[in-house]
């Protein structure tokens, strides 16, 4: 994996960081991914980092190219510079899409809190907008301004029919921000039929991030087995969304291979080559045994089931396998 840091422009100092998986021969399925462009919360004040490298890995780990953006907050901001880093962040990744390995057209937004707010505006504002949008009991209301660093537009009143589908979740009895953020962005979604999915759970204190131990910083009131659920939820909600890693082979070609290293499920298809793998492998008649052994290649069968087909058989069949094609 590779992690690298960029600095936005001069005039900001927020920070991009990159998380990119390594490609591999033997993920095929997912030689460009999905990615997550991740806002933490903190009222405008702070970037969490509870909200920040924790929900990147935990993307990552579902075969996601992970960014984490640590916008521009504190005394003497405005709400206007943070929406500016934003959409020069979601810029930057689509620009180095082929470079990253990344789905261009499937980039999420994922945001809590205030950074909640932020992926919302960039989703409902932005001259380019992201292609999902993930929050978790996100501020919404222009209300909320009042008791963060500085007053925000209201989310709702930004929302129209180029929003894209949206997953919320958030606790009925959040003592920071109200459930009535996440009711009122729905209704507005809604209003746009614009696509959306929308968990709300009983209990929950404000800003529980992933709700588990790792991300409770040692306190008891962030663990929450039942919010928790909200990540898997997602991940759920996404791949039907998008079906990103399509899993619809029942063997895998190895680019630049030999004829022994390729699955006998391919051997098997090219008509040629059925009379040659029944007189040496004559168990391959039965097609539930065809099924088994439908991505080991004759290499990987000779090393582990000898008995079945020794080296001098193999070489046999691999000078029969080569005279028929």
């Amino acid at each position: 994996m590779q992690i690298l840091r960029y600095k936005l422009t001069k005039k900001s100092v927020a920070e991009l960081t990159v998380y990119l998986l390594d490609q591999s021969v033997e993920m095929q399925s997912a030689t460009e991914r999905p990615g997550v462009l991740i806002f933490p919360g903190g009222a405008y004040q702070t970037c969490s980092d509870r909200e920040a490298e924790p929900i990147a890995t935990a993307f990552l780990a579902e075969g996601y190219q992970a960014f984490v953006l640590r916008y521009t907050v504190g005394t003497g901001t405005d709400f206007s510079q943070a929406l500016n880093d934003a959409q020069e962040a979601l810029k930057l990744i689509k620009d180095h899409s082929k470079q990253w390995h990344l789905l261009a057209d499937k980039i999420v937004a994922c945001g809590f809190s205030a950074g909640g707010h932020l992926a919302a505006m960039l989703a409902t504002t932005g001259e380019l907008r992201p292609n999902a949008l993930v929050l978790g009991y996100p501020c919404v209301l222009a209300e909320m301004g009042e008791t963060l660093n500085y007053p925000i537009p209201s989310v709702e009143q930004a929302v129209d029919q180029k929003t894209p589908p949206t997953f919320i979740f958030a606790s009925r009895d959040d003592e920071i921000v109200p459930i009535k953020n996440s009711l009122a962005l729905v209704h507005a979604l809604e209003r746009a039929q614009v696509a959306f999915e929308l968990h709300i759970y009983a209990h929950g204190r404000h800003g529980l991030s992933l709700a588990k131990p790792m991300t409770a910083n040692g306190l008891r009131y962030y663990v929450n087995p039942r919010v928790a659920t909200w990540f898997q939820q997602t991940i759920s909600w996404l791949n039907q969304l998008w079906q990103p890693f399509p899993a619809e082979n029942d063997y895998q070609l190895i680019p630049n291979g030999t004829v022994l290293d390729q699955p006998l499920g391919y051997l098997w298809q090219i008509s040629s080559n059925q009379s040659e793998l029944l007189h040496f492998l004559p168990f391959m008649a039965d097609k539930n045994q065809r099924t088994k052994v439908a991505n080991v290649s004759l290499n990987i069968m000779a090393a582990y089931a000898k008995e079945l087909l020794p080296a001098e058989t193999l070489s046999k069949l691999k000078e029969k396998l080569i005279q028929d094609n």
